[in-house]
Parts: structure tokens; C-alpha cells; sequence
């Protein structure tokens, strides 16, 4: 039983779901008209997605990881600029990489004296297969349609691999697609290959562990490591705390910068949600997810439940 207050808050979020046409009513006659979603997934290529980090010290040979690209033939294709380069260099890259067998280019890279918008849209202009490029350290954030791209200009300054794994609910990708892989593979690693400043091969470029060089190892040797894959397959429903949140089907996740780095399962390090009391981090009442249970290295995160109810008598009166 409830009572009279908290049936007019359900009642008013009833009612909210319904006018913004998130859900409708039916008779429980028709239920059968609806079957459960298949929520099975699969794609039609082994590797997805590969992230190429170019830094100060890259020296590797952009011909031979070409080459071992187009064999692999990924959907898409990420590079990573954290160093300031011409506007020349920039488009020998992007140029050189454009002709590789993908679908989609994606660009992340900063502004110099030599490299402006001008510039970005030329690069743009010359090559069909960019989606998007993102220009880093920009004074003004914000997003723009160039064509068959989008521009994206954000403040943060992303120097390195560890300028990721960031949790927000403005990553959060809605769809189908997404969902499915969610209950079934992981979203930051399954079908993901990188090759770090170092040309080191790996998950991520985040990832400690690497499974050779690109300088005497190709992509699908590493691949064929029996150890590529292991972090394929963790879903949100096995990962401390991402179990219980109800963003999960739609987060994208990190494996490389985790809480515990002792166990696969830890919750991102990089989380500014709390399931257990729905407050994101900046919001009034947030507390950090550590306030309400404790880390074991043998049993995951546990709740305290004396602690949520407490949090939630002093948020929400209930």
C-alpha cells in the first residue's frame, strides 16, 4: 500500500511518461501483441572499430598500419591527434587513412596558428568518409554541420590516452543497436583494436596490457591472441554498481580506467552517476557511490541498504 502523497508523485510520473509519449496504455487483453524484444547481436565484421593515438614521439609507418587495416577492413576508423600539427601533416594523415576500407573517419585533434576551421573543412571537403571531427582545447564549445560531418568544439584538453573513460550521460547512445550489444558484449572494448602513441597493439589505449608492437606484430596477430578477447564479453550486468544503475543499456562504459584495477568487474573510475540515490555528480544531494557500501577485493562492491534508505528518507521524503 501507498500512501495519498506518493500515489500523486506515481501519478504524476505516469502521467509525464504518457504525454511525452514514452509509453501507452493497452488492455492486458492485447499484451500479447507485443513479444519480447530478440535481443541477440551480432555483426558481420570481427573488428568494429580502431583507435589510432598519434603523439609527439609516434614514429611508426602509417603505409604498413594501412595496409594491416584494409586486411581487417574495420567499420570505423578513429585517429587521435594530441600534439599540434600543420595543417599539411594533418592532411597527409587523414588523406592516407581515407583510403583504407571503412565506412566512417573520425577525426580528434587541436587548432594551431597553421591549422584553423578553414582548414578543417578543407580536410572535410577532400575526403567522403569523415563523420566527424572534434577540435580539442577550444574556447567555445559547441557543435556544427559542415557538409556530410559534424564539427564538435569542445573546452577540455584531451593531451593523452588517459583524457577518456569519462562516464556522462552525454555519451549515452539510445538505440536498438546499442541496447542489444549492451545485454550481450561490452560497449567500450567488444570489437575494439588500438594502437597507442607507442605503436603498441591493444584493447585500448588506456589498457596496460599490450599484445605486441606494430612495428614486428600485425593487427590480426593480435587478434589471434587467445587474450585479445577476454574483455569482450563483460556486460553492464556483471560490473560492480553499473549492475544496478538503470543507464546501463545505454553507457558505453570503461575497462581501462576501473576503481579496483585487481578485478575486471570494478565500476568505472570515471563515474559521476549514483544509481542508488539518482543524482548525478554537480547535482543537489549528490553523494559518491562510496558513501553508500563498501569495496571488497573478494566481493565486489556491496550496498548498505541502512545507508541508501537513510539517503533516500533525506532526498526524497520516502
Amino acid at each position: 500500500m501507498i500512501d495519498e502523497d506518493e500515489r500523486e508523485q506515481v501519478e504524476k510520473y505516469f502521467s509525464y511518461l504518457i504525454e511525452n509519449e514514452f509509453i501507452f496504455l493497452c488492455s492486458k487483453e492485447n499484451l500479447e501483441c507485443f513479444p519480447p524484444l530478440d535481443l541477440s547481436w551480432e555483426s558481420s565484421a570481427e573488428v568494429d572499430s580502431i583507435i589510432i593515438d598519434i603523439g609527439k614521439q609516434s614514429d611508426y609507418n602509417f603505409k604498413n598500419i594501412i595496409s594491416d587495416i584494409s586486411k581487417i577492413r574495420p567499420k570505423v576508423i578513429q585517429i587521435r591527434i594530441f600534439t599540434k600539427k600543420s595543417k599539411i601533416e594533418v592532411a597527409d594523415i587523414v588523406n592516407a587513412f581515407s583510403n583504407v576500407d571503412t565506412r566512417s573517419l573520425e577525426i580528434i585533434l587541436p587548432l594551431n596558428e597553421d591549422l584553423d576551421i578553414d582548414s578543417i573543412k578543407k580536410i572535410i571537403d577532400e575526403n567522403r568518409k569523415i563523420v566527424s571531427i572534434v577540435i580539442t582545447d577550444y574556447a567555445n564549445g559547441g557543435l556544427s554541420d559542415y557538409k556530410h560531418a559534424k564539427i564538435c568544439f569542445t573546452q577540455n584538453k584531451i593531451n593523452s590516452e588517459s583524457d577518456c573513460g569519462v562516464i556522462d550521460k552525454a555519451y549515452f547512445i539510445c538505440d536498438l543497436n546499442t541496447f542489444s550489444e549492451s545485454h550481450n558484449f561490452n560497449t567500450c572494448l567488444n570489437q575494439k583494436i588500438s594502437i597507442d602513441i607507442n605503436g603498441n597493439i591493444k584493447n585500448c589505449p588506456s589498457c596496460k596490457q599490450s599484445f605486441g608492437n606494430i612495428k614486428d606484430t600485425s593487427l590480426l596477430q593480435a587478434l589471434k591472441n587467445s587474450s585479445f578477447k577476454k574483455l569482450w564479453s563483460i556486460t553492464k550486468a556483471q560490473i560492480d554498481v553499473c549492475k544496478d544503475c538503470e543507464f546501463k543499456y545505454l553507457c558505453t562504459d570503461c575497462r581501462a580506467h576501473i576503481k579496483d584495477t585487481e578485478n575486471i568487474y570494478s565500476q568505472p573510475a570515471n563515474c559521476c552517476y549514483n544509481p542508488y540515490i539518482a543524482k548525478w555528480k554537480g547535482e543537489e544531494g549528490y553523494v559518491p557511490v562510496e558513501e553508500c557500501g563498501s569495496y571488497s577485493t573478494k566481493t565486489g562492491f556491496i550496498i548498505n541498504k541502512e545507508k541508501i534508505e537513510a539517503l533516500h528518507l533525506k532526498l526524497w521524503g520516502f
